[in-house]
């Protein structure tokens, strides 16, 4: 995995940790090219 990649991954996951509530479908609607099984398993060293 590159560092470019982990670094979207982990933007991805403060985006929808932050966003307003509702609004998380949206944010996954919009990085759906992110949403895959090395994402679901993403864990921060």
């Amino acid at each position: 995995m590159n560092e470019q990649r982990l670094q979207a991954d982990y933007q991805l996951i403060e985006s929808l940790l932050n966003c307003p509530s509702g609004e998380e479908l949206e944010i996954l609607a919009a990085n759906t090219e992110l949403l895959d099984a090395g994402f679901l398993q993403r864990k921060r060293a």
